[in-house]
């Protein structure tokens, strides 16, 4: 359980994370996917099998950081239908800086329940819901946390500040042409 904001709520951790492609859903571009290990959290599994044989639900989405390390950051669900639910996923942005950056370029993600150890690959078929994110203000905090974590990371692989500074910049359009890919119906 982790403690954000006045209230605690239950967190789950990713065990994978990887992207798919549609031209039927986000007008093309590749949408994250995650694999949280909610295994002592029936009620997302439920809330995701829920979503087989029930209309859309109705779910708010809110980014955060924590108090104390701005590079620990939570997205956190809330669902009143068709399963009610609250929950938050543990994103490190130092080790997950693209997987966040996918997400908040998407507007979106598909999320699926797993065991630790399982993969993407050979979870591609199993039950999966797509949450809209849509835009909260978090994008301005977001590139900066980005930032100064890419600087500290290519500092750390012996760049002078100036070039890890040019190469946290080249990294972060590189992603971002990445997320700005559509895939075509021809």
């Amino acid at each position: 359980m982790t403690k954000l904001g006045f209230r605690s709520i239950e967190t789950v951790n990713v065990i994978a994370d990887g992207l798919i492609g549609s031209i039927f859903v986000g007008e093309g571009r590749p949408i994250p996917i995650i694999i949280i290990d909610a295994t002592n959290q029936p009620d997302i599994a439920e809330y995701i099998d829920a979503h087989e044989f029930e209309p859309p639900g109705d779910v708010q989405v809110q980014w955060g950081t924590s108090p104390f390390d701005k590079r620990k950051i939570s997205l956190i669900i809330n669902s009143s239908r068709p399963v009610k639910t609250e929950f938050g996923i543990n994103l490190d942005a130092v080790t997950e800086y693209s997987l966040i950056d996918a997400v908040l370029h998407a507007k979106g993600l598909y999320l699926q329940t797993g065991k630790p150890g399982d993969k993407i690959a050979t979870r591609i078929d199993a039950p999966k819901i797509l949450i809209e994110v849509p835009d909260t203000d978090f994008f301005k905090t977001w590139n900066k946390i980005l930032n100064s974590v890419l600087v500290k990371k290519f500092k750390k692989e012996g760049l002078p500040k100036a070039k890890a500074v040019a190469a946290a910049e080249e990294l972060i359009q590189s992603m971002r042409k990445v997320w700005g890919l559509r895939k075509n119906n021809a």
